[in-house]
């Protein structure tokens, strides 16, 4: 299973770069159509997105109901919140994905996995 830290990484470099990265739907193809993050031709995704590509890499009607509970989803979304709240003072990482720039989303995301690496030396 992945820590928090590894998801929080691998979401970042899913959409590292502005042409990987979309704003108020979870992905969209070639042609700018939203589709699902599991979707073949998904090529860009939101912050959720990418979140839910990384951690459930096939359809999640594909997944036991327990498996979805059990995933560190809520982890991540509780520590992406956080930073957003304190990063940007945004209400959600949802919002801020969808109200700023692909700067200010890689931001948020490069101070989620600084205040994890932390915790995980500190042993929180």
């Amino acid at each position: 299973m992945k820590t928090i830290k590894q998801a929080l990484e691998e979401t970042k470099a899913l959409i590292a770069e502005p042409r990987h990265w979309t704003q108020k739907t979870s992905a969209r193809d070639a042609s700018g159509y939203p589709v699902s993050p599991f979707d073949k031709d998904a090529c860009s995704f939101c912050l959720s997105g990418a979140l839910t590509k990384v951690l459930f890499p096939k359809s999640l009607s594909s997944l036991h109901p327990r498996a979805i509970s059990k995933s560190i989803m809520p982890d991540v979304e509780k520590r992406l919140n956080h930073a957003a709240k304190k990063r940007n003072d945004a209400q959600s990482y949802i919002a801020l994905n969808d109200l700023y720039t692909h700067a200010d989303v890689i931001s948020l995301l490069d101070l989620a996995i600084e205040q994890e690496a932390l915790r995980e030396t500190n042993g929180a």
